[in-house]
């Protein structure tokens, strides 16, 4: 049985019920008018896993298309060109997860992992789309990988016996930013693209978490490259208090940006640099909130009480924010709260913009 999620098996077909402009989609999704899909006609696109696969979807809410009836956690080569995304055959805990590229139009499907474990939880793209860095336990324990974008020359770049994960490519493309708990702790390492030059860049001698965010939940590094994003969390009456902080590649300067008793996670960088999004629950419910890169000029964005808001993702022109909300996925402007509601299924997640080459 082929599974779209490694933690729940996704039951439905997905719906995508905002009007266009008032008027009815068809069929296919489609709004009146549009061009046809892999058009763009929209600002924007995005992918996104619903209940039955992968799918794109224009930030105006048309154009749906489906380029595969399953798998999960869509990521956009850097060229726009291919989608990574993972897939987990066999029962609930005992199953096998591999890595897939497949064409943006929907061909060429090919597995690029093909192996009888666990695969992937943390895929993402070097800046030149020729290579991709994962986590794999075909060693025994969760190390990190790289393997080239037609799946050849794949190389262990960590190797000891804890758990290294969440790999996240430096935007110049020569350091590979992760987590681990080699040192008792969960703390956050660099190291060059080869697995040289290892170095715990938080040092965290207290019990506390620290976490970097891949996936659908945003990139760490920020856009220039010279600082990276991350939170640490630490218990308080039985309650878990996340922080978002920055802090230089080398370690140096960690700046503590939201200071809240409250959940502060699953940040996005604008893409010139100068904004952070993130949600938080620090007003009783979750919303999505974005900070100046200083930590000034704090606003929440969605202003919505009556429901949770989460995993924010900024478009590559900086215009927009998608985010979660139910498994249902939103489109707002970048200064929010007004939404437009893409996909309303009860399973549809982990979305992820196109990128806009050059940009």
């Amino acid at each position: 049985m082929k599974l779209s999620t490694p933690t729940a098996i996704m039951l439905g077909t997905l719906s995508v019920l905002v009007a266009c402009g008032g008027e009815q989609r068809d069929g296919a999704g489609r709004c009146p008018g549009d061009t046809p899909p892999g058009g763009g006609t929209a600002a924007g696109k995005l992918a996104f896993s619903g209940g039955d696969g992968i799918f794109l979807i224009n930030a105006d809410g048309c154009g749906l298309t489906s380029i595969n009836d399953w798998g999960w956690d869509p990521i956009w080569s850097p060229d726009g060109e291919q989608i990574a995304f993972q897939s987990c055959e066999g029962d609930l805990g005992s199953s096998t997860c591999d890595i897939y590229l497949i064409n943006a139009d929907g061909s060429g499907l090919t597995n690029l992992s093909d192996y009888s474990g666990q695969e992937g939880y943390g895929v993402t793209w070097s800046p030149d789309a020729r290579r991709l860095a994962l986590r794999s336990d075909r060693d025994g324990d969760y190390e990190i990988y790289v393997v080239n974008a037609d799946g050849s020359g794949l190389a262990k770049l960590t190797n000891n016996h804890a758990d290294d994960f969440a790999p996240a490519w430096s935007p110049d493309g020569s350091r590979i930013a992760f987590q681990s708990d080699r040192d008792g702790n969960d703390d956050i390492y660099i190291m060059n693209t080869d697995g040289s030059d290892q170095i715990n860049l938080t040092k965290d001698p207290e019990d506390s978490i620290f976490e970097l965010f891949t996936i659908s939940l945003g990139e760490p590094w920020s856009p220039d490259g010279k600082q990276i994003a991350f939170h640490k969390c630490s218990w308080g009456a039985s309650l878990i208090y996340c922080d978002i902080f920055v802090m230089n590649p080398d370690g140096s300067n960690p700046v503590n940006l939201t200071n809240s008793p409250a959940n502060d996670s699953d940040v996005s960088w604008s893409p010139d640099g100068s904004q952070i999004a993130f949600g938080s629950n620090r007003d009783g419910d979750l919303e999505i909130y974005a900070v100046n890169a200083d930590g000034s000029g704090l606003v929440n964005l969605t202003q919505d009480p009556a429901s949770d808001e989460d995993y924010p993702a900024w478009s590559p022109d900086g215009s927009q924010i998608a985010y979660e909300s139910g498994y249902m996925i939103y489109v707002m402007n970048a200064n929010g709260p007004e939404k437009t509601l893409l996909a309303d299924s009860g399973v549809a997640t982990s979305k992820a913009w196109a990128p806009v080459p050059g940009r």
